[in-house]
């Protein structure tokens, strides 16, 4: 398609091809983006009259539904990364609230297993087709985070499960110096431990769930502590407090549940016979 034949009309019925054939509208909205940003360069150098990429509708990218784990969920989960070569991974992504990026981009000077800390400074992307730590979104990304103890024994254990393979790759390993790595010490790939995470959600015979959910887990099973909402948004980077509530709220939903359905069951009780009293007695009388 030309330029100048560009249309409102002609690219949303470019758009809507797209969401027909199946792609995702965060796919579509991205595309939409770069267009955007195309055209207002050509717009400056005279080629179009206008940027008709501003003037289509935005693209709806609906939501995901959180679906946090409940406390039963999240020890069934536990007991079934027990002994998985990847344990330390989904038992930090779940005790501490790790974003999967963050999880995967962690390198061992930034753990201090003695006091029990882990500095979450970068997260993993893929850019340019190739593996790379980058910056945070926002400075409350930057944090430094207590380890619970399940938390350090497994790394603990994760550390010497990687000098063993460091020794078995011999030649073929590359120092890389990431905490998560291939058998060769290679990054993660993201599929690679999408696919381990949902063997292991059917091992543990749960839904099939994102990997974020783990993230969510943490914040509803800090606030089912009592640990307030601000320190949690601390200990997850949120960057805004309300993002901490929203995933406790949604989480809430079961809780509240359970609470109302005992109240039902209360109501619901047979009545007992009264017990007239004396006054009563002597009025009917």
């Amino acid at each position: 398609m030309k330029l100048k034949n560009l249309s409102v009309a002609g690219l949303e019925q470019f758009f809507n091809a797209k969401i027909a054939a199946g792609n995702s509208p965060a796919l579509v909205r991205y595309l939409r983006t770069v267009l955007r940003v195309a055209l207002n360069e050509a717009l400056r150098r005279d080629l179009v009259e206008r940027n008709v990429a501003e003037l289509v509708r935005a693209i709806a990218v609906p939501k995901p539904v959180i679906v946090p784990f409940t406390p039963d969920e999240a020890r069934r989960l536990l007991a079934a990364v027990k002994g998985h070569r990847l344990e330390a991974l989904f038992k930090v992504a779940l005790a501490i609230g790790l974003r999967h990026g963050e999880a995967l981009a962690l390198q061992w000077p930034e753990i201090d297993l003695k006091n029990g800390t882990l500095k979450v400074a970068h997260t993993l992307q893929r850019v340019d087709g190739e593996l790379r730590r980058v910056e945070p979104k926002s400075e409350e990304s930057r944090r430094l985070i207590p380890l619970p103890t399940i938390c350090v024994s497994a790394l603990k254990r994760h550390r010497v499960n990687q000098d063993l393979e460091r020794a078995a790759a011999g030649a073929e390993w590359k120092e890389t110096g990431y905490v998560f790595t291939s058998r060769i010490g290679t990054p993660l790939i993201d599929r690679n431990v999408l696919r381990d995470f949902y063997a292991l959600l059917k091992a543990a015979k749960l839904e099939r769930r994102r990997f974020h959910d783990l993230r969510h887990a943490c914040v509803t099973l800090l606030a089912e502590q009592g640990v307030d909402h601000k320190t949690i948004a601390e200990i997850v980077g949120h960057s805004d407090v309300r993002l901490t509530k929203n995933v406790y709220q949604h989480a809430q939903q079961e809780s509240k549940r359970a609470g109302l359905a005992k109240v039902g069951k209360f109501l619901g009780r047979p009545v007992a016979p009264s017990v007239a009293t004396p006054q009563e007695s002597k009025a009917v009388n």
